[in-house]
Parts: structure tokens; sequence; C-alpha cells
């Protein structure tokens, strides 16, 4: 069980006996942008990390493996609304414990549980810049998420 504990960190307990397992700081601690909000010193590089993304971890030590996020800069309501499903799959003639993440869009994401290594190819595409968004924020041309 993972839970949000002192000092701005994240928790790992044991579900039968609540004994703390492990527990990871968040480097610049939970802003009011979220636990997944992260920024340079200077402040020109901000990020939301983990919105909308998959997350390996580290079962015994909390430590990210891996992740992968969906969408980039979600300002449309694409987010992530169904938990990833553990599958075994057959691909190139190989059995793979895999991870499956179907989307809104349809889009069904499937990577290798232990690398984080897609089993089909993603494709990403650069979308237009525009002074303004559906939402009305202003675009400083500066990307949240890189």
């Amino acid at each position: 069980m993972y839970v949000m504990g002192s000092g701005n960190s994240v928790n790992a307990l044991n579900a039968e006996t609540g004994k703390l397992l492990w527990s990871v700081p968040h480097p610049q601690g939970i802003t009011n942008r979220g636990f997944n909000y992260w920024e340079s010193d200077d402040r020109k590089d901000r990020r939301l990390l983990y919105t909308d993304s998959i997350v390996a971890l580290e079962a015994a030590t909390g430590k990210v493996l891996w992740h992968f996020q969906t969408v980039h800069h979600d300002l449309w309501d694409f987010d992530v609304v169904t938990a990833p499903q553990l599958i075994t799959v057959n691909h190139e003639g190989r059995t793979i414990e895999a991870v499956a993440q179907p989307t809104k869009q349809g889009f069904l994401f499937v990577f290798d549980r232990l690398t984080g290594k897609p089993l089909w190819p993603i494709e990403e595409r650069a979308v237009p810049k525009s002074l303004w968004t559906a939402q009305g924020f202003i675009d400083t041309h500066r990307p949240l998420c890189a």
C-alpha cells in the first residue's frame, strides 16, 4: 500500500501489518501543483513528471524504474482513466510479461514490465503552438512536459 507521508515523501506500508517498508522523499516536496510537479532551480524548466503516466517502481525500495507519459500537456481531459493491466503476451516468438494501458482516445500502450520498452512502436507527433488554449491559458512556447 502506498501513502503520502511526513516530510513530503511517498511511503510503502505492509498492507497486513502497517509496517513502513520504505520512504522516498520528493526532491522539492509537495507543492500546490501536486506531487508530480517539478521545476529547475532557475524556474525555466517546469514539468508535470508523472501526470497521465504509467510509473514502474522497484517494489522493495520505491525507486522509479521507468515511466511513460501518455499525454504530455493534458488540457483536453485526455487523462488515463483505467488501471493498467498486467498481461502475458506472445510477441515476436517470445512470451513477455507486459503491462497494458488503454486510454480515452482508444490507444492501447503495451510495455515490457521490466524494461518499459514498448512492444509495438509509439509514434509521437509535434502539435502546433498557439497563444491561447481551449481553457484560456497563455502558451509561453515553453513546454511543461518534455
